[in-house]
């Protein structure tokens, strides 16, 4: 590894890194990195796997970015964004990435990433996604390239109605329906998701009574809270907080309004009855369990994601041309990889990842003899992270 590491012997300015983002990283060298990093897993043995596909996008106010543009904006706001889509193992390896057009539809970057995969040998055993990817044209791409799906459903569609009135009740606390060595309760129906689908997928309702149970709780203190709130604040001729606060138990209902004055108790149409209850759609006939373990993995995954949306600096687009913005991401994937090489360490060391990124801050390089090497401290931690990288250590 020393021989990889590059460093620089002095200290930049703010306008090299600026100059360097936008006029000296090239798009080439962007593919050519996705590459050898593609190459590099598959030789890791990563080529053999269930990908997490998960994607999102920042805002952009810049009018210089070709790839800004309106789309379905996580701000909820009406700036131009540009949307970013990350493919990760379930062991949480970042694996691929791109970035596109704000008003491109997911499951077209999604294509891109997969493709590209596959190019460099992957073989994906099929792929885990979020309910934000679960529609139609997303399942009827996956179906026509035959790449098995665990995707989790939105809501309730029109297709599943009948499946969840009849085991929405029936399932919750039914030993019968016990998910072997989880809180679970489960049934599994064969359904066509979507009117535009003209197949049938193994689609498994799940009722999580910790979830459930614990979700209600909050939601029961959060109702009476803001009922015992809306009476004074009316009194003192201030809007009430009650609809805002109240928007899950959905809109209000004037019948149960005993006075014009009175607040408006609102209503939950089934809502309450459905806490705990969701459902997901496999293109394969795995059981309840196994297809709960499956994307239960999604959980690991989730941080990674949460890195590169939030601690990368993500949300807001703050560059002034498209090749610094590309820059952005291919730096930003960079270090979501480098995190992951750390959670690795931690894991090893008993220590967590944040812990072990404080410890890699302390790590001094020097260049000596055209190889780097560093000096270490008294930290046994700090030695058994060098050790886990084949790092050279040098004694002052």
């Amino acid at each position: 590894m020393e021989d990889e590491l590059l460093y620089s012997p002095e200290a930049r300015s703010d306008s090299y890194y600026t100059d360097l983002f936008a006029h000296r990283m090239k798009e080439e060298q962007e593919l050519s990195f996705k590459e050898a990093w593609a190459s590099s897993c598959k030789n890791d043995g990563a080529e053999d796997v269930w990908l997490c596909i998960d994607g999102s996008n920042d805002d952009c106010q810049s009018q210089c970015v070709d790839l800004a543009e309106k789309g379905m904006s996580k701000s909820h706001t009406n700036n131009n964004v540009i949307s970013f889509t990350y493919a990760v193992t379930v062991d949480g390896k970042p694996v691929s990435f791109e970035a596109y057009r704000g008003g491109l539809v997911d499951f077209k970057a999604m294509k891109v990433v997969i493709t590209h995969l596959v190019e460099a040998g992957f073989h994906v055993k099929g792929v885990i996604l979020d309910r934000g990817c679960c529609n139609s044209d997303v399942l009827h791409y996956l179906r026509d390239h035959q790449i098995p799906y665990i995707v989790m459903v939105k809501g309730c569609p029109s297709q599943c109605k009948e499946m969840w009135e009849t085991y929405g009740s029936r399932i919750k606390m039914n030993v019968e329906y016990l998910v072997e060595d989880t809180c679970l309760f489960a049934a599994q129906q064969k359904v066509s998701l979507y009117h535009s689908c003209d197949w049938e997928d193994y689609v498994t309702l799940y009722f999580d009574y910790q979830n459930g149970s614990e979700r209600i709780t909050a939601l029961l203190n959060n109702l009476y809270a803001a009922r015992s709130k809306a009476p004074r604040q009316m009194e003192r001729g201030k809007k009430s907080s009650w609809k805002e606060s109240m928007k899950i138990f959905w809109l209000s209902t004037k019948q149960q309004r005993k006075t014009e004055n009175q607040p408006e108790y609102g209503e939950s149409p089934k809502g309450d009855q459905r806490k705990g209850l969701y459902s997901i759609v496999s293109s394969l006939p795995f059981t309840p369990h196994e297809i709960h373990s499956l994307y239960q993995a999604r959980s690991a995954v989730e941080v990674q994601f949460r890195v590169m949306k939030t601690q990368l600096g993500y949300g807001t687009s703050r560059v002034q041309c498209s090749a610094s913005l590309k820059a952005k991401f291919l730096v930003g994937f960079v270090a979501a990889v480098i995190r992951h090489e750390l959670a690795l360490a931690a894991a090893e060391t008993g220590r967590s990842t944040n812990q072990m990124v404080q410890e890699a801050d302390k790590l001094q390089m020097q260049k000596m003899n055209s190889s780097y090497v560093y000096t270490h401290t008294e930290s046994e931690r700090l030695k058994a992270l060098s050790r886990s990288w084949e790092l050279k250590t040098f004694s002052n």
